[in-house]
Formats: structure tokens, C-alpha cells, sequence
């Protein structure tokens, strides 16, 4: 019996906190997060962080496993499997009722321990920001960000971003080119200077939009692997007449 996707549902028994004044916030302890990354790794960390934030906004108490998939890039299964993970760590508990992929998924998030270094990360970022960059880009921002100090500078090493986020050095320094590529970490007199960012253009709004209606992503990629594969053929037989 073939299962509807848009079917599957989280539904967060927890009760919503209240939101605030203007922007809406999540309060998010960033010692807590990335000691997360050696015991589940960097996928499912940014998923937690991912959750708590969407819980803020969350509307009736629930939404699509699906709104996942284009926020952070990853097919469901994979979503499913670092729901899983986070769930061995204690971080949430999720019940499948009938056992199937599509069936209704209920979460509960785990109380967090006392919190130490706390910042108020606005929850918009994880579904204006977040897309147009990728899940460990977005991990590292918030990681160089969790080191600012005297307003918006922040001071760290790579040798320690690449033992705390678990990266090579060379992966660190693309996603800090990218992210100042984006305006959103400057260096500046040997000192990195992090920026909020800034509101969405036209076009960033549109790239959201067809992420939102899975235009772009890995489906929209494997229909490109696959017609270019067709073609290859093609040009294969034709030149083999």
C-alpha cells in the first residue's frame, strides 16, 4: 500500500515556549552543542540545534519531516537515521506508531544540561539562512560565532576549529572562505569579524522558495546526473555508428 511523503509529521509534545518581543529566538548553549559533535557528529548536531529552533515557530505543534529535507539538505532517510542517533544519546525521544517511514513520528527534546555560554540564535536564520548554505558551513558560522567577543570580534585557532568540529584544516578554511564570501565572517587585522546576516535578496528568496518545492536539491541533482548520463550515451553510440 503506497505511503503519501507529505504525510509524514513531527509532532512535538513538549509545550512551545513562549515567543518573544520582535524577533524570535532559541537559546542555545554553544559549549553544550559542539560537544555534541564526537558523541553523534556534525549532521545530526545541526540537526538538534535544527529542531529546537523550529520548535519556537512551530505553529499547531508540528510539521513536515519534509520542511527538513530542503533546510538542511538531506534526504529523509538520513534525517531519520540522525533523529535515531540523537535519540541513543538522550537528546530526543521519537516513537514510529506503525512502524512505517511515512507513519507519524512524535518528539519530545530531552531536558539540556545547566547552560554555560548561552547565546539567543534567531530562529529565522534556520529557514532563511540555513538553505542557502550548506549543513557544516552553517555549523562552522555558529561555531566562529560562539567566540566573539568585544561585540562581533572573534578569536580562535584552526588547529582547535579542526579538533572540535572534527574537519580537516582544509575543509575549515573553504567554508571560512565561503562564509567570507558571504559577508558573514570579514577577517580584518588578523582577527575575524562575524556579521549577522543580512536580509535575503530577491534571489536568495527565490533559491529558498525552490529548495521549499524541492526545484533545486539532490532530487533536482540526480535528474541532472541522469540526464547527463543519457547524453553521454547518446554521444557514445553516435560516434561508435
Amino acid at each position: 500500500m503506497p505511503h503519501d511523503p507529505d504525510a509524514t509529521r513531527i509532532y512535538f509534545v513538549a509545550p512551545r515556549a513562549p515567543a518573544a518581543e520582535g524577533i524570535v529566538t532559541v537559546p542555545v548553549d554553544f559549549d553544550h552543542l559542539f560537544s555534541l559533535i564526537p558523541q553523534v557528529g556534525r549532521n545530526a548536531t545541526m540537526l538538534y540545534v535544527t529542531l529546537r529552533a523550529l520548535r519556537q515557530t512551530a505553529g499547531p505543534g508540528s510539521f513536515k519531516v519534509e520542511d527538513l529535507v530542503w533546510i538542511l539538505r538531506a534526504r529523509p532517510w538520513r534525517i531519520v537515521w540522525w533523529m535515531h542517533k540523537l535519540s541513543k544519546a538522550h537528546l530526543l525521544v521519537y516513537h514510529l506508531t506503525n512502524g512505517y517511514f511515512t507513519d507519524v513520528l512524535l518528539f519530545q527534546v530531552a531536558a539540556r544540561p545547566t547552560i554555560g555560554r548561552e547565546h539567543h540564535i534567531p530562529t529565522h536564520w534556520f529557514e532563511h539562512v540555513l538553505p542557502l548554505h550548506s549543513r557544516t558551513r552553517f555549523l562552522v558560522y555558529l561555531y566562529v560565532r560562539s567566540h566573539e567577543w568585544g561585540g562581533d570580534v572573534a578569536t580562535m585557532t584552526e588547529a582547535r576549529m579542526t579538533a572540535e568540529l572534527r574537519m580537516h584544516t582544509l575543509r575549515v578554511r573553504w567554508h571560512l572562505w565561503r562564509l567570507h564570501n558571504a559577508g558573514l565572517v570579514v577577517r580584518k587585522r588578523g582577527e575575524r569579524i562575524v556579521r549577522d546576516p543580512a536580509p535575503a535578496t530577491l534571489i536568495e528568496h527565490g533559491e529558498v522558495r525552490l529548495r521549499e518545492l524541492n526545484v533545486l536539491g539532490w532530487p533536482m541533482a540526480r535528474l541532472a546526473a541522469a540526464v547527463l548520463l543519457a547524453a553521454a550515451c547518446l554521444l557514445t553510440l553516435y560516434f561508435l555508428r
